[in-house]
């Protein structure tokens, strides 16, 4: 398959279902987007926009992201059943002090595109960096576990690329996970978890370039895939025994 570059979101593509990724990064197809993507986008212009604003002491009119609800929903196009939802995650955000030290951060929507050691490029946006720090807004509308922290690809992104962009940080960065809806969950990684994550990212970039017919898997996502309807998986075209050789083929 084609690998143009990896991102968290690529690498949970490609584990969560090879033909989801085969659909979406080599035949290019474009599926319906979730509701609570379009939630996820709006929340983040919203914070993006009143950060930098304040950040730069400018812009007053921007400083309150309650203000900023109605047009971030008109343009990313979110329900208006959702609107409330936004409302509330804004002012959790807001409660639990999003916004303090903000003239300490050193930037927002920061991009990055490094490159691992055999050249494969690792492209993606840190919503928030601070010294030491990688914050990030979600929408989830699940809390993560324990587990789910610890081996989530997009702390491990963030680890590895905040290093990149600052070659001096050697210590520990925190990676926070602002879940609007619930709280706020951290995790901690190291220099070496940084450094076994990179060869990780190498070793799962081969596997993709090298996979030349993809598996499915079913999940509730199927119905958000733009694969859905050539997919015998979800289809019901599959018989219960190829179900099973499939699942196992996942856990080998």
């Amino acid at each position: 398959m084609k690998l143009e570059h990896l991102s968290a979101s690529r690498i949970n593509t490609y584990l969560q279902c090879p033909l989801k990724y085969h659909a979406i990064y080599d035949l290019e197809m474009k599926g319906d987007p979730h509701p609570a993507a379009l939630m996820g986008k709006a929340v983040h212009k919203m914070f993006e926009m009143s950060s930098m604003a304040r950040h730069m002491n400018r812009h007053q009119s921007l400083h309150d992201p309650f203000g900023l609800i109605e047009p971030a929903c008109k343009k990313y196009g979110v329900r208006a059943e959702d609107h409330k939802a936004i409302r509330e995650m804004t002012h959790n955000a807001i409660q639990w002090g999003y916004f303090r030290k903000i003239e300490k951060s050193l930037g927002f929507e920061v991009g990055f595109l490094c490159s691992l050691p055999d050249g494969t490029k690792v492209k993606g946006f840190i919503d928030r960096l601070d010294p030491n720090e990688v914050i990030d807004l979600k929408t989830n509308s699940r809390v993560f576990s324990d587990e789910d922290l610890e081996t989530n690809w997009q702390a491990r992104v963030y680890n590895w690329a905040a290093r990149k962009i600052n070659p001096g940080l050697v210590g520990n960065v925190m990676v926070a996970f602002w879940v609007l809806r619930h709280r706020v969950q951290r995790v901690v990684k190291t220099l070496e978890d940084a450094k076994k994550d990179e060869i990780s990212m190498m070793e799962l970039a081969g596997k993709i370039r090298e996979s030349k017919s993809p598996t499915g898997f079913q999940s509730g996502l199927c119905p958000y895939c733009p694969y859905s309807k050539e997919c015998r998986l979800y289809s019901g075209k599959v018989s219960e025994k190829e179900k099973f050789l499939e699942l196992r083929k996942r856990w080998d």
